[in-house]
């Protein structure tokens, strides 16, 4: 007969904990700081009116150029992205902005917003991309890039207004043809 000791799992040693709560904090820390290197490439690219971005899997074949998903995932995966702080969950958005960025390749699942919620997608591509050997700092520093390129994409207000103005300063065609 088992003792009642034997069956309980064991605690894991604070020591562990402290070392995984760090791990994380590095990997975020690393992942903010690519943000703002990656951000400010993109606003010297979007200036001169350039916005490719490639980003490097060698798993998935090496150097992939980004294409730009639609305004709507753009907008949904990076309001996702500013508002979360879980570790996990910001995995599953930086799995799937590399799906949507690079699914023109048809290496990931195919996004479909009225189907997939984006974190139920993004946990598919980050089961996918982790059964293939991409490491988790890989996802999460490529990953990243594809959520900066996404909200470059994004047009800001002063953006709109200069549209707007534009269109509205255009001369109406009067033409009777």
């Amino acid at each position: 007969m088992r003792q009642h000791s034997e069956t309980m799992q064991q605690p894991q040693r604070p020591s562990q904990n402290v070392s995984a709560l760090l791990l994380s904090l590095k990997v975020t820390r690393q992942a903010l700081r690519l943000t703002s290197q990656v951000t400010a490439q993109l606003l010297i690219h979007s200036n001169n009116q350039e916005t490719t971005m490639k980003i490097n899997i060698k798993k998935l074949g090496g150097e992939i150029d980004l294409s730009s998903p639609s305004l709507a995932t753009c907008f949904e995966f990076v309001s996702l992205w500013s508002a979360e702080t879980d570790n996990a969950m910001l995995a599953r958005l930086c799995a799937g902005s590399i799906g949507v960025c690079v699914d023109h390749t048809s290496r990931l699942p195919k996004y479909r917003p009225i189907k997939h919620r984006a974190s139920d997608y993004g946990h598919m591509c980050l089961d996918r991309l982790l059964g293939q050997g991409v490491t988790a700092s890989i996802i999460y520093e490529e990953g990243i890039k594809c959520l900066s390129f996404m909200s470059a994409k994004i047009p800001t207000e002063a953006e709109v207004d200069e549209r707007a103005n534009f269109s509205s300063t255009a001369e109406p065609d009067t033409s009777t043809d």
